[in-house]
């Protein structure tokens, strides 16, 4: 039998639906149906290249983010799938869709993701932001590298603290592990939801202590 009649009477039997509305997805729709794809609450407009600016030791660093984070929304939904569900393929094509943001930046070396603990990351079975690092490499056609910004300990989850204490509690966690390698490079930093920015700009802090170095920032939601 033909492997693509096969597939079309599986897809017949089992057929895929959309995340969000449940409708059976079209044989071009991936995750959403282009409904529920055109209604994502976006942050990113024809005019805007991105939409915060983050202040760390005295430098701006822009935050370019593609969703705004609303509660019970899809965007919200496929975050907690992707985080918490065991669902990387989710990951995988919001990575595809954040490339969409910072697909006008040049000369970019690595993708750096935002480090996990290995003891989180081995009960989560991986890295959320390395996956959304791996969903927009074949586009941005660079190296990610999972090993050069590391945690130094497990501190309690950021999920339900103040400001303060968030800054509190992630402050000097990070560290490089290879400072001559990124020397005098362009490298995206790639989070998945940016809300104080007390991680990120801990991540910064690593980095600033490399030469010559330049950091873009992207994050799925806001």
């Amino acid at each position: 039998m033909n492997l693509h009649i096969l597939l079309d009477i599986i897809l017949l039997i089992f057929p895929k639906t959309c995340f969000s509305c449940k409708n059976v997805l079209l044989s071009r729709e991936r995750i959403l149906c282009l409904k529920c794809y055109l209604n994502l609450p976006k942050h990113i407009g024809k005019k805007k290249k991105h939409q915060f600016n983050l202040y760390v030791n005295g430098q701006n660093y822009k935050i370019y983010c593609r969703y705004k984070y609303q509660k019970k929304s899809a965007v919200q939904k496929m975050i907690y799938s992707l985080k918490y569900k065991n669902k990387p393929h989710i990951g995988y094509y919001l990575g595809a869709e954040l490339y969409k943001t910072i697909s006008h930046l040049q000369d970019v070396s690595y993708i750096i993701p935002v480090p996990l603990h290995k003891r989180k990351e081995k009960i989560r079975g991986y890295n959320q932001s390395q996956i959304l690092a791996k969903g927009m490499k074949p586009n941005i056609k660079c190296e990610v590298l999972s090993n050069i910004l590391l945690r130094k300990e497990d501190k309690e989850s950021q999920t339900r603290k103040s400001r303060y204490h968030r800054f509190e509690n992630i402050e000097g966690v990070f560290f490089i592990t290879s400072k001559k390698l990124l020397e005098n490079k362009h490298i995206i930093l790639i989070d998945d939801v940016f809300t104080t920015g007390a991680t990120i700009s801990e991540c910064i802090k690593a980095l600033q202590e490399i030469n010559n170095i330049r950091i873009s920032i992207v994050c799925l939601a806001a």
